[in-house]
């Protein structure tokens, strides 16, 4: 099952990305600015008001950090918060986005100070990077709206 993301239709505080949903389809800019806004906006800048407009309900993901798959926004909210609390100073640095028909596939550097408990280890002040990927498809959404959603190792 692929996780999906939506934004909403009504503006909010993606006004861009939300523009962009009204396309149909979607052009591979547009789905690659969304990718754009989930890291920027979402990982990086914490924005849980970005983090609900643009999540689905039915978003269902593993983080790169656990076996455990989670389902919903807030439960993406508390490992997203989990990874900032034993990572100080974490990011996620955009390497490369391919979008082909409605899928992109992002390749992502990951990188923080490990302060807390994180896979099984206590924090060690020591600096950890690693790199990963995403898959996202652009799905469905609600009240008609295209939205776009994840999946790869985190699904």
């Amino acid at each position: 099952v692929v996780p999906v993301l939506k934004t909403t239709s009504h503006g909010g505080t993606l006004p861009a990305a939300t523009h962009l949903l009204k396309s149909d389809p979607m052009d591979p800019s547009q789905i690659r600015h969304l990718v754009e806004v989930f890291y920027s906006r979402v990982w990086n800048a914490r924005d849980d008001r970005a983090l609900r407009e643009i999540l689905s309900p039915e978003l269902r993901f593993r983080g790169s950090t656990e076996a455990t798959e989670r389902v919903g926004p807030e439960a993406f909210k508390a490992y997203r918060d989990a990874i900032h609390q034993a990572l100080r100073d974490y990011t996620c640095t955009l390497q490369d986005v391919l979008v082909e028909g409605d899928c992109a596939f992002a390749r992502v550097w990951f990188r923080g100070t490990h302060v807390g408990q994180l896979l099984g280890l206590p924090g060690t002040g020591r600096a950890v990077e690693w790199i990963g990927c995403a898959r996202f498809r652009v799905v469905s959404g609600v009240h008609g709206a295209r939205s776009i959603g994840r999946g790869s190792s985190i699904r």
